[in-house]
């Protein structure tokens, strides 16, 4: 496999990443609290909401550090 068709796979897998990081924002307007009254969530529900938001919270910066990478990784590539 060459260089570029490397790095068109990581491009291409990093977009799949962004779309669903996108479809996740919606969710991420559950930990707003007064979306949750509006919502009638309830004490437990909120509870599990702030864990679930925890989770998609920490994949979210695991997708930044490897965006990060993919960059250096790039730029590193384009510069031989």
């Amino acid at each position: 496999m060459s260089e570029l068709e490397g790095v068109s796979q990581q491009v291409k897998r990093v977009v799949g990443e962004l779309q669903e990081l996108n479809r996740s924002a919606k969710f991420l307007l559950l930990a707003d609290r007064q979306v949750q009254q509006e919502l009638g969530i309830g004490p437990e529900q909120a509870k599990q909401l702030q864990s679930a938001i925890a989770e998609v919270e920490a994949a979210q910066r695991k997708f930044g550090e490897k965006l990060t990478q993919l960059d250096a990784a790039s730029i590193e590539s384009m510069e031989k």
